[in-house]
This record gives structure tokens, sequence and C-alpha cells, in this order.
């Protein structure tokens, strides 16, 4: 993208205008950092990072579950259903870890999951800029044991 100004100017004498040579300007850039995405206390914790400018959108991770629908033998169906979803701002070439708000279906579905966890996609939008997806793997943080 790249960016004029462009000024014009009428009186009694006349009338004058320029143009100013373009400037170039490169969008915001985000990225998912890391493919696992831990979750605690009703958060998931996505790492990203920011290129070029202020970075500052939503992010939302979804996953599949299966929905048996009937009795019998059959395949259980895949449902895409929002696991959680948020919103973040970050300033140009930083990194974080941001807490995103567990969805009701989201808990659940992680509560269901085997060993708690579940493959899913994390997309990140950036206002000006593409939205990012990424696979990746939702898990509950591991508990520490108490030794006495």
């Amino acid at each position: 993208h790249g960016l004029a100004c462009e000024v014009s100017a009428t009186n009694d004498a006349g009338h004058a205008g320029a143009r100013s040579n373009p400037v170039a300007v490169t969008p915001p850039a985000v990225t998912v950092s890391s493919t696992k995405v831990v979750v605690s206390g009703g958060s998931a914790r996505v790492p990203i990072a920011c290129a070029n400018a202020t970075c500052a959108g939503t992010i939302e991770l979804t996953g599949q579950i299966a929905v048996n629908k009937g009795k019998g033998k059959k395949k259980a169906k895949k449902k895409t259903v929002v696991l959680a979803k948020g919103s973040y701002s970050l300033a140009a070439g930083k990194k974080a870890t941001i807490a995103v708000r567990l969805t009701a279906a989201g808990k659940s579905a992680l509560a269901k999951a085997k060993r708690h966890k579940l493959s899913g996609k994390a997309g990140v939008s950036v206002t000006g800029g593409k939205t990012v997806q990424k696979s990746v793997v939702v898990s509950e943080a591991a508990k520490k044991s108490k030794h006495k």
C-alpha cells in the first residue's frame, strides 16, 4: 500500500495544486507463535507476535467435537464449536500470551475430551491486515501434585 497527499487551492489569482510522493505503508502482521494452547482458570492462553505496526483484533479458538445422533453404530458426526474467544492489542515487534475466555461449549468439550486435550484452530484477526489460521492443541494445564 502507498499513501500520497494531494492539495489544491483556488483564489482570485488562479488555481494551483501539488501532490506528494507516495509513502509505502506496511500493514500489521500477526502470527500465532506456538501450536500449544494451555487452559487454566477458565481462560486459554494464546501466544502471538506482532510485526510491522501495532496489532489489534480478535482471537477465536475453534474445535471439532463428535455429535452422536440416534442409536446404533453410526459414525459420529463432527461439529465445529467455538472453544474460546477474546480481543487483544499489541505493539509492533512485541510478543505476548493473550488470555481468551472459554465459552460454555469450550469448557464442556475440554472436560469430555480424552486426556483433556483437543485439536483445533486458532483464528487471529488483525485490523488492517490478514486473518491468520493455525492448527493448535488445546489442553488443560498440568495439575501440580502435592508432595509431603
